[in-house]
């Protein structure tokens, strides 16, 4: 991934925070998703989506902003390896 050269370093980082954040929202929400699913195994309810949906669509959502912040991590350690 090519970042531009007029982001400073003080802005990756906060993107890089910002990503590694929402990737952490994403995995609270997966841990509250299966807790919900099993709640309705053990209560022998009919639909049961949840079990589903969790590895599905929660799973490759958790994946992006840890793709993205890899980047930026690589691309910041580019730049102190350059001004060294």
């Amino acid at each position: 991934m090519s970042f531009l050269q007029t982001k400073t370093e003080a802005q990756l980082k906060k993107w890089n925070k910002l990503s590694l954040g929402a990737a952490i929202a994403i995995l609270v929400l997966m841990i509250v998703a299966i807790g919900m699913s099993l709640f309705q195994i053990s209560e022998e309810e009919e639909s049961n989506w949840l079990p589903l949906l969790v590895p599905a669509i929660l799973g490759p959502l958790t994946i992006i902003p840890l793709l993205f912040s890899s980047a930026i991590s690589q691309e910041l350690k580019k730049r102190k390896n350059v001004n060294l």
